[in-house]
Parts: structure tokens; sequence; C-alpha cells
């Protein structure tokens, strides 16, 4: 990937903590209703481009639809913090 940085994030109470390496040209708006309801971008990277960095523990796994995408949610603040 050209511009490839790598950027940390994680969950709202911070519980949940996450390093990706992407492009953010890769980004894109996803148009499923859960992420359209709350606005969700998201990019597919390579497992050895995310390392989960804390917070195993404190994930719930939400699934819907055709359960085709894994949606992994912090149980203590809610917040979808990423997707397998």
């Amino acid at each position: 990937m050209p511009d490839s940085k790598t950027y940390t994030g994680g969950c709202h109470c911070g519980m949940v903590r996450f390093e990706c390496t992407t492009d953010l040209a890769m980004v894109t708006a996803c148009n499923c209703s859960i992420c359209t309801k709350k606005g969700l971008h998201f990019t597919f990277l390579s497992p050895k481009s995310f390392q989960l960095r804390a917070g195993t523990e404190n994930l719930r796994e939400y699934l819907f639809n055709k359960h085709a995408i894994r949606h992994q949610l912090c149980i203590d603040c809610g917040v979808d913090v990423f997707a397998r």
C-alpha cells in the first residue's frame, strides 16, 4: 500500500484497543442497516495489518442478517469497535 500509515483506536471507555496499518483512501461508507444508522465507515485489512492490543475479554460479538460480518462490540461502553 503506497500511502499506508499505522493508526491506533479503540472503544469509548478505553478497555478495547487496537492498531492497524492501512491507506485511508481505501475507507468507504457501508450501506447496511446497522452501519448506516451508526454512520460507520470501514476498510478491509489483512490479518497481519490489524493487532488487537487490549480488551479481548471485553468483546461481545453481534451478528445480523446473513451473519457474514461479525461485529465486535465493547461490553462496557457498547461501541462497535471492529468487525471480522
